[in-house]
């Protein structure tokens, strides 16, 4: 048990971050380049978070975030007994995979 959160930060151009809550450190990773982040964030405003109340974090727990300007929109989820459409679940993994 370690507490810890890894957390990635895309930004519009494709710049990515990743940072950790334990280390507090924040490093810049791989650009995924421009193109493949307006796919990023044309999916996720096709998601509508904002329009999403779902904060059913697990022992484990997995969230997706849109920041714009002081607004923060957040969903979370990671509990068996609130399961979240696979469309956010697959979004994410997608993202996974662009960090990689």
């Amino acid at each position: 048990m370690s507490g810890a959160v890894d957390t990635y930060i895309l930004l519009e151009n494709g710049q990515l971050f990743h940072s950790n809550s334990i280390t507090k450190e924040t490093e810049e990773l791989e650009n995924i380049g421009k193109k493949e982040a307006e796919n990023c964030f044309a999916k996720l405003d096709s998601l509508s978070i904002a329009d999403m109340d779902f904060n059913h974090p697990g022992n484990m727990y997995y969230f997706l975030e849109e920041i714009n300007g002081a607004e923060i929109r957040r969903i979370t989820w990671g509990s068996e007994n609130h399961e979240i459409s696979e469309e956010y679940k697959e979004f994410y993994n997608q993202l996974r995979t662009s960090i990689k």
